[in-house]
């Protein structure tokens, strides 16, 4: 019996390893059902008492949008690139994902904070509305606000250099 509860690391281990090769690499142009942001309505994790929406976004020359949890491994991994691009003068807004305010305030204090306005979205409402079923997840906006790229999972150098950079430059 106890040969076989060694095998469930092991398992456990292969299991973790699909899913990382699997959903690390699915991107797309445009997000499967939407090519506008879906209205959104969520608290500002960095100033009490504001809320922010869409209209945030088109005021603020986001261009890009950005997932992210204080508990997520991959968003740890990815977010030295977050912060590159905020060096290059690209406004992002983060969305703190089924987390907590203090945790993700911490996480971002800790490791810098890339994003021109950050929200929270404790529950994870945005999740079906967005087709949002993991994190890391960037979206790249238009001038017109228009979804012109998705990216599912992490963020790594050739992501940045071929597709977030050229797409975010303001025209």
């Amino acid at each position: 019996m106890r040969q076989y509860l060694l095998l469930i690391p092991g398992i456990i281990f292969i299991f973790q390893l699909y899913w990382i090769t699997n959903t690390e690499n699915q991107k797309s142009e445009l997000a499967a059902s939407f090519v506008r942001l879906p209205e959104f309505n969520l608290p500002s994790l960095d100033i009490e008492g504001i809320t922010l929406n869409n209209s945030d976004i088109e005021n603020q020359n986001i261009r890009v949008v950005n997932f992210f949890a204080s508990w997520c491994g991959p968003c740890k991994m990815e977010h030295p690139f977050l912060l590159e691009l905020a060096d290059k003068d690209i406004d992002m807004l983060g969305i703190a994902f089924q987390d907590k305010e203090e945790l993700a305030k911490k996480f971002l204090l800790d490791t810098g904070n890339p994003y021109l306005l950050t929200a929270l979205d404790q529950v994870g409402e945005l999740g079906p509305v967005w087709e949002i079923s993991s994190i890391p997840q960037t979206f790249v906006l238009n001038e017109n606000g228009s979804v012109i790229y998705h990216k599912s999972g992490r963020l790594k150098r050739e992501d940045i250099d071929h597709d977030i950079l050229p797409l975010s430059k303001r025209n």
